[in-house]
């Protein structure tokens, strides 16, 4: 369980610091992830919550089982084109002038 100061250090490094997150995946091995917010989802009163964000690799692409990429957000241009709306970077929320680039 996070207390306080792990919830918000890791609050900052998600909407601030530029650089991906060091967590733990489910089986507790230490990855790094980018976080992302699904404009379509985060728009759509119908859209379930839980889709709104997304947890990418450090790469920024998501693979399936046979390692094809399905989404890679590696790049401003891709993002701003993955899906309808787009995929926006949460490592940017808190500054102003990269959401203005973006």
């Amino acid at each position: 369980m996070l207390d306080g100061q792990q919830r918000t250090t890791s609050l900052y490094l998600a909407l601030r610091s530029g650089a991906p997150v060091p967590t733990q995946d489910t089986r507790k091995k230490d990855v790094e992830r980018w976080y992302f917010a699904d404009i379509d989802a985060c728009i759509d009163p119908d859209a379930d919550r839980s889709d709104a964000i997304l947890s990418l690799p450090a790469d920024k692409r998501r693979v399936n089982s046979r390692g094809d990429v399905v989404l890679d957000a590696s790049a401003t241009r891709v993002q701003v084109r993955a899906g309808k709306a787009g995929l926006f970077p949460l490592e940017i929320v808190l500054n102003p002038a990269a959401t203005t680039d973006w």
